[in-house]
């Protein structure tokens, strides 16, 4: 996925300063108990379904959006898997709730 609309304008707010992202990601198995990945689209690297939660947004509302958004599926949350940090570059740094 490109960048979001919000992304872009916070980041012509802020220009080049460091900027921590709030962001969802979820673990999709399927009865075989194999896990989705994709090929995440700017870093050549796989990937579980997620992104960047937008303002006023909760986070279990935002992994379903960017799972359909990345994926078509149309998934329910059923409980947290856990928390993670990630420094991605010296620009940004994400904190994520995985479900």
């Amino acid at each position: 996925m490109p960048m979001s609309g919000y992304l872009k304008k916070l980041r012509n707010q802020v220009g080049n300063e460091m900027l921590v992202l709030p962001s969802a990601g979820v673990v999709i198995k399927d009865d075989a108990g194999r896990v989705l990945f994709g090929l995440h689209a700017d870093r050549d690297l796989w990937v579980t379904p997620g992104g960047l939660i937008e303002p006023e947004e909760y986070p279990a509302d935002a992994v379903v959006r960017e799972t359909w958004e990345e994926t078509g599926l149309i998934i329910e949350v059923t409980g947290v898997l856990g928390r993670s940090e990630e420094h991605t570059s010296e620009l940004q740094s994400r904190f994520g709730i995985s479900y």
